[in-house]
């Protein structure tokens, strides 16, 4: 459990000597980040719990109530409306603010803070005590939440870390719970989706949220199934420096969607133009290699290697608006025209080349713990499968950019490639379409803007991409 000290103002945590389970402290360093009052303060102003309006009627959910931040500041405009309404049973509030919170300490902390603030407002002491033990509970909100739509206004600040870090024990109890479907990608899915589900007709959610719901492929079925429940009222991109206590690398944006009612019979809007697929593209990524240094080769040292195994290969940087910069610089295909990894022995330069990086190469994970060979790339580099005319671009720019290709060049990991999947696809009309700054339009608010202004790029983003004929 945590035990709170004051240092200079600032409230920090210890450990007490009650135990936590070390899967749920590890989840708390990764993602106790607290949000600061004056962002708590705006998001239920956005969700509209007011102290001027009826909060007595409403029922209000925090899924993460950390600190207690979020649900402080709830109850306050809840005890003041109440006040301003002539209500003063306390216990027929009781069930206006339901809050979860993992960790047991912070639980307490939330608790505390809770009494302290109704202490200050005139709630008698046996009535404060009763409410913060109802309003915050000590629980699993993504195992144990109410599976019901019947809150008004639900809130807060969801943890965020991608599913692969989450705690093994953890991470399995999630995705033995919850559908597959939102059992990945990063935790503040689940959170976004079950907030949504836990709202009743015209209730309104106000989450500090990660914006990589609206992009990412691991979020594409909640896009498909939750979207068309919502009225998405604000997505506004803030930096953490305005949002959070502390100093964190975390591009959030303040969420407020309204849940609408579906009717069986409604229609899916239909949306104008095609896309990339539908006129006869696909689009692919570079391969990964997993140490550039090994498998990408100079041009002052390209005659050490067999010819054979050589393509010419450009990063993001040589991509220019309109032209490739060619460098010399040739990059190792060890999988032939129909992916088989070839035989090294057989390619005595490569090998000697190959060889200098060993000790790198051997450390990689898919060495290391997948038994792969030595030498073996991330993804299979075939000069075969990028040879035929493609657009390329940069996954991170501060200006979308394009570039025609029509020599063949193999592009590195950070590098998209349009390229025709059948031979009726015309990449000269789709290019001149994207480019001259026909990217960057096409792309404005779909594509996130990242640290320094650039922009990124996604796989799933250039696939929804919509082009009118």
């Amino acid at each position: 459990m945590l035990k709170l000290q004051e240092f200079s103002g600032v409230r920090t945590a210890t450990i007490s000597e009650a135990p936590v389970d070390p899967a749920v402290y590890e989840l708390h360093q990764k993602c106790g980040v607290y949000t600061k009052s004056e962002m708590v303060e705006h998001i239920l102003d956005l969700v509209g719990w007011l102290e001027s309006g009826n909060l007595p009627k409403g029922r209000l959910l925090e899924p993460s109530a950390g600190d207690g931040a979020f649900v402080v500041e709830a109850a306050r405009r809840l005890i003041r409306s109440a006040y301003r309404l002539g209500v003063t049973d306390w216990s027929s509030i009781s069930m206006c603010i339901r809050s979860y919170e993992l960790h047991p300490g912070e639980a307490d902390a939330a608790r505390n803070a809770l009494k302290e603030m109704l202490d200050k407002e005139g709630v008698p002491a046996d009535s404060a005590v009763n409410l913060t033990k109802i309003w915050v509970t000590t629980d699993d909100f993504l195992l144990n939440c109410p599976r019901v739509s019947r809150f008004t206004h639900v809130v807060g600040n969801p943890p965020y870390s991608r599913w692969s870090k989450i705690p093994k024990s953890l991470r399995e109890k999630y995705e033995a719970a919850l559908p597959k479907s939102i059992a990945r990608g990063d935790i503040f899915l689940p959170f976004l989706d079950l907030g949504i589900e836990s709202l009743e007709t015209g209730g309104k959610l106000g989450y500090l949220c990660s914006n990589r719901w609206r992009y990412m492929a691991f979020a594409s079925d909640f896009r498909r199934s939750r979207l068309p429940q919502v009225l998405v009222h604000n997505d506004q991109e803030v930096t953490a420096a305005e949002v959070y206590r502390r100093d964190v690398d975390i591009y959030p944006s303040v969420l407020v969607m309204e849940k609408q009612e579906i009717s069986a019979t409604a229609v899916a809007p239909t949306r104008s133009g095609v896309t990339l697929s539908e006129l006869g593209f696909e689009v692919r990524v570079g391969p990964a290699l997993g140490c550039t240094d090994a498998y990408v080769i100079p041009a002052t040292s390209t005659r050490e290697i067999e010819e054979e195994l050589l393509a010419p290969w450009v990063d993001a940087r040589s991509i220019r608006e309109d032209h490739i910069v060619l460098d010399g610089r040739h990059v190792i295909c060890l999988h032939d025209d129909v992916g088989n990894l070839r035989k090294i022995e057989s390619f005595p330069g490569a090998l000697a080349w190959l060889s200098r990086y060993k000790t790198q190469l051997s450390q990689r994970a898919i060495v290391a713990k997948h038994g792969a060979v030595w030498f073996r790339p991330i993804d299979k580099v075939q000069a075969s499968k990028w040879s035929k005319p493609k657009i390329l671009l940069p996954e991170l720019a501060k200006v979308p950019r394009v570039a025609l290709d029509l020599s063949g060049v193999v592009p590195s990991h950070g590098v998209y490639a349009i390229v025709p999947k059948n031979p009726e696809a015309d990449i000269e009309d789709l290019y001149k379409r994207l480019r001259n700054g026909g990217l960057a339009a096409a792309l404005n608010g779909k594509a996130p803007k990242v640290k320094g202004e650039y922009v990124r790029c996604y796989k799933s983003i250039l696939q929804e991409l919509r082009f009118e004929l």
